[in-house]
Formats: structure tokens, C-alpha cells, sequence
């Protein structure tokens, strides 16, 4: 098997990306780190941020680097990297509570956009029920798409950039508020895009302080709300309750209050609603 172009196959792909988890690390006992459940393993640690295999717990091997034409290709991979380049800035605005624009043009609030929407479909746990769906149902995957060279790996990765590119068109006047918590309670799964618990507003936690909704049904805005205990807790119970992988907070003594609600890993309970969708032309 070959690599596609010059470039090096890049092999840990953080399925949250770091800018996101560096936002809950800590120092103790003289390092840095994030407390982190892992919930398949059943196992607390203090992951350390540093060096390629940084936050080990968010890592899978080539999970965005598929194999097209028996060749591994990196397009995907960057095209996710390019994205979190944007949220990081998003995060660092958002922090910052200047008030001012989020994005200076039209272009630059349509690659902010697909960076949020696009944690709603990266997930390993997503991926691979995608992936178990048109295995197991091959008729489908033909319906979906008929060109035998796309192999499933392929097609469900096609896939997360249209169904991203499309939700943000479906989000293209939103309004974003920003909820503090100041205790720094928000946790973060590797699902954290909570979408539309509450019709037409999504949730997705960017700091232990700091959570975003979007409301798709109010104008193009952005403000700051101070978090009542009632929207925290549900914000939290749906993080746990979401959580597959891992599950992460500023302390352990929060972990071990929610470790025994989460549920593990596991791709054979059943095909969850999916915005299945596949552009024509899209090789």
C-alpha cells in the first residue's frame, strides 16, 4: 500500500482535536495533564498534553486518512486540520469577551461555521456505525453510492464533509450565545456536539467555563449569558450520556460522580438516526 502525493501520512489523528482539549488541562503534582475516564477500559487517568501521542485517550490510528485506490490519502485529515485552525481562533476571540466580530466576512463565518457543525460528525463511534451500516447492508451502500470504486471507509468519510458542508448551509443565520459557568464545570466526550436537544439550538462545550449554543432560528448575533444550574446540568447529563470513548473534567472527584452513567463503546446496539447524504461528482 502507497501514500497519495509527497506528503507523509499522518497516522494519530486526534478525533477531538487539541485546541479543544488543551482548554481543560490542568497542573498538578507538578505537571500538566486532563483528568480523563476511559470509559471501554473503565480506567481514570491524568493524560499528558506534550510531544505527537499528547491526549493518547482522543487518539485513533488513520481514522481520517482512508484508503482511496489502494493508497492512503491525507485530504481529509487536512481538511479537518484547516478547521480547527479556525476554532482555535474562534476559542481565543470567545475568551477574550472584546464584543467584536467573530469573523470579518462572509467567507470567514462559513469556515467558522463548518468548524463547530463538524464536531458533530467525526466521532470514532459515529464513523464506525456508518461503517457497520453498509457493511452489513451492501444494497444500501449501492443506493447511496453505485460507483464499486468507493469502498465503505471511503463513502462514510465523503460523507462527514457533505453532511458538515450542508448543515452549515441549513445554519447560515444563527445566532451563537456564549454561557459561562464560572466554576469551570462544562465537561467534554468525544461526542460533545450536542445537536438539537432543544429544537433548532445545538450545544457544544469550548472550555470548563465556556459553552456555545447556536439557534438556527434567530438572526446573526453573538452574546454572553451567565448559565442557570438547571441548563448546566442538562448540558452535563447529555454529555454523559453521549460519551463513548472517553469522557474528561478539571478534577477526578467530578469523574468518579459520572463514570458509572456512561456507556461503553459498543457499535452492535443498534444504527442510530444518521443524516445519511452523498453529493453527485464528488471525486
Amino acid at each position: 500500500m502507497s501514500q497519495k502525493g509527497q506528503n507523509k501520512i499522518k497516522k494519530n489523528n486526534h478525533v477531538i482535536p487539541r485546541c479543544l482539549l488543551k482548554q481543560w488541562v490542568t497542573f498538578e503534582d507538578n505537571r500538566y495533564g486532563v483528568h480523563v475516564y476511559e470509559i471501554p477500559k473503565k480506567k481514570y487517568s491524568y493524560s499528558h498534553p506534550k510531544n505527537q501521542r499528547g491526549y493518547s485517550f482522543a487518539i485513533e490510528d488513520y481514522i481520517y486518512v482512508p484508503i482511496d485506490e489502494d493508497e492512503r490519502s491525507n485530504n481529509l485529515e487536512d481538511w479537518l486540520s484547516g478547521l480547527e485552525t479556525t476554532f482555535d481562533a474562534f476559542v481565543l476571540k470567545i475568551k477574550g469577551a472584546t464584543g467584536k466580530p467573530l469573523f470579518n466576512s462572509l467567507e470567514e463565518y462559513s469556515r467558522l461555521l463548518m468548524a463547530l457543525l463538524s464536531f458533530n460528525n467525526r466521532s470514532v463511534y459515529d464513523i464506525s456505525l456508518l461503517k457497520k451500516h453498509y457493511t452489513d447492508y451492501p444494497k444500501q451502500k449501492l443506493l447511496v453510492c453505485p460507483d464499486p470504486r468507493i469502498g465503505v471507509e471511503l463513502l462514510v468519510l465523503q460523507n462527514l464533509v457533505y453532511s458538515v458542508t450542508e448543515l452549515a448551509q441549513e445554519y447560515r443565520n444563527c445566532r451563537i450565545t456564549v454561557y459561562v459557568n464560572d466554576k469551570g464545570n462544562f465537561l467534554l466526550c468525544d461526542r460533545p456536539f450536542l445537536n438539537e436537544p432543544i429544537p433548532c439550538v445545538s450545544f457544544l462545550p469550548i472550555t470548563p467555563y465556556l459553552c456555545i449554543s447556536i439557534d438556527r432560528t434567530k438572526p446573526n448575533f453573538y452574546t454572553y449569558e451567565k448559565i442557570d444550574e438547571k441548563l448546566l446540568n442538562k448540558i452535563n447529563e447529555t454529555i454523559v450520556q453521549r460519551a463513548r470513548k472517553w469522557i474528561i473534567s478539571r478534577d477526578k472527584k467530578g469523574l468518579e460522580r459520572i463514570a458509572h452513567y456512561c456507556r461503553a463503546f459498543d457499535i452492535t446496539d443498534g444504527f442510530e438516526t444518521h443524516k445519511v447524504k452523498y453529493p453527485q461528482n464528488v471525486r
